[in-house]
Parts: C-alpha cells; sequence; structure tokens
C-alpha cells in the first residue's frame, strides 16, 4: 500500500492524499501550516445540522451536500458517520483541521472522487477553512447504504473513465457539442453548459436524479459529467 501511494503522489496529477485530507479523510496530509489549537473541546454539530453543508437532494440511499465556501469562509465543526463520497467541483486549495489536531494544507484538480468509509472507521470530526485566497466546492454524497466491512479510502482521479465503490460506481463521461448519451441514476454536472434535458443553464455541481434516457450537449462547448449508480443490496 505504501509503495502504491507513493506512486500515486509521484504521479502527474500530485494529489496530495490527496484531497483525502481537505475532504475529511483519515489518510495523512501534505503539509503542516498551524499548530493544534486547543479544539479537543470545541463543539461539534451532525453534517446534517452544519450550515455549510446545504441539503440538495435526498433518497432512501444518499444524502448529498452542497459545501461552497467562498475565501475567508470555514465551516464548523462537525462529524461523519456515514459513508462519504466527496466530488471536488473546482481546484482546490484549503486548509483541513480534524478535531483536536494542526490545521493542514491540502489541493486537488476538478473531478477528484474521494470514498471514505465513516460506517466502519467510525466518526470524523473536522472543520474546513477556505483560508488560502480561493474559493472551495465540493458535493459530499452520504451513504446511507451497508458498505460490507470497508475500510480504505479510495481515490478516483479525474482521467480514470470509471469509479468503483463498496456501494455502487461513478461513470465519467464528456459530451462534445451535439454528442448524445443514455444515461441514468444521480447526474452531476462539473461544467458549465446546456443539455436537453435541462431547462437551464448547468454550472458546476448541478445535479437530478436521470431516469433512463438520453442526453444531448446542446452548447458549443464539452461538459463533463459524472453517472452515480448505487447498488441495490
Amino acid at each position: 500500500m505504501q509503495r502504491m501511494f507513493k506512486q500515486i503522489l509521484q504521479g502527474p496529477l500530485t494529489l496530495g492524499l490527496l484531497a483525502a485530507a481537505l475532504l475529511g479523510c483519515s489518510a495523512s496530509p501534505t503539509a503542516t501550516v498551524a499548530s493544534p489549537a486547543s479544539t479537543a473541546q470545541a463543539p461539534v454539530m451532525p453534517v446534517e445540522q452544519e450550515p455549510r453543508h446545504t441539503i440538495v437532494f435526498e433518497n432512501d440511499q444518499l444524502r448529498v451536500y452542497d459545501v461552497n465556501l467562498q475565501p475567508g469562509e470555514e465551516t464548523a465543526f462537525h462529524e461523519h458517520r456515514n459513508d462519504l463520497l466527496t466530488v471536488v467541483l473546482i481546484a482546490s486549495k484549503v486548509a483541513n483541521q480534524t478535531l483536536g489536531q494542526a490545521e493542514k494544507i491540502d489541493q486537488a484538480p476538478s473531478g477528484v472522487l474521494v470514498y471514505s468509509p465513516y460506517q466502519t472507521q467510525g466518526p470524523f470530526r473536522h472543520r474546513v477553512m477556505a483560508s488560502q485566497g480561493q474559493p472551495f466546492h465540493v458535493l459530499g454524497i452520504g451513504l446511507k447504504g451497508d458498505n460490507h466491512g470497508a475500510a480504505e479510502v479510495l481515490l478516483g482521479r479525474p482521467d480514470e473513465p470509471s469509479f468503483r465503490f463498496p456501494q455502487g460506481q461513478v461513470q465519467r463521461l464528456t459530451l462534445a457539442p451535439g454528442a448524445m448519451a443514455q444515461v441514468q441514476g444521480l447526474m452531476i454536472a462539473l461544467d458549465a453548459g446546456r443539455l436537453s434535458s435541462s431547462t437551464s443553464s448547468l454550472s458546476p455541481g448541478h445535479l437530478w436524479w436521470q431516469e433512463p434516457g438520453s442526453l444531448r450537449n446542446q452548447g458549443d462547448a464539452p461538459i463533463r459529467l459524472l453517472q452515480l449508480q448505487l447498488d441495490r443490496e
């Protein structure tokens, strides 16, 4: 595992575990930027109650949070208990602080996916701070289903066409202008544009539940999409 991780870090994207600490994973971060504050007794709220985590979609299998911080903004300390699939919507460089530990700086490009098995790792308590002069925008997909004992943080690189995790998979699609694709499931746009199924223009993070059918890119630029499908137990 250490050898594999070293190879990932030496790859062309160098995601620096890669968004893992940045997005709330328990993996080792890339750099320490501050001494640990006295946070051990800081109030911690469930992620569902954290004001910066806006619930934008929910069904019996998942709950999706939109987290959009402008420079200088931060979340409160909050707790994740469900497994989490995080989608980085814009290239990000932010500070992340696990409760009782030092702040860390992490960065990741648009399109990175991180799967964190908090169901088996135990609750994870942290906060995120857009203190590096850049905005921070991710979707956090809380997974309600059984992870069957999964214990490994998984990374989906932006150049990988598919990403498998214990409860399902994500397919990456890029629609050229005028191109069409058959899709179904939870759809997430990574780029601005316009699709045949949408009555409004897309922006990064736009998501919707798609019944089986087709989508056509009606714009003049390619659109990157994610198609999330969960396994039924």
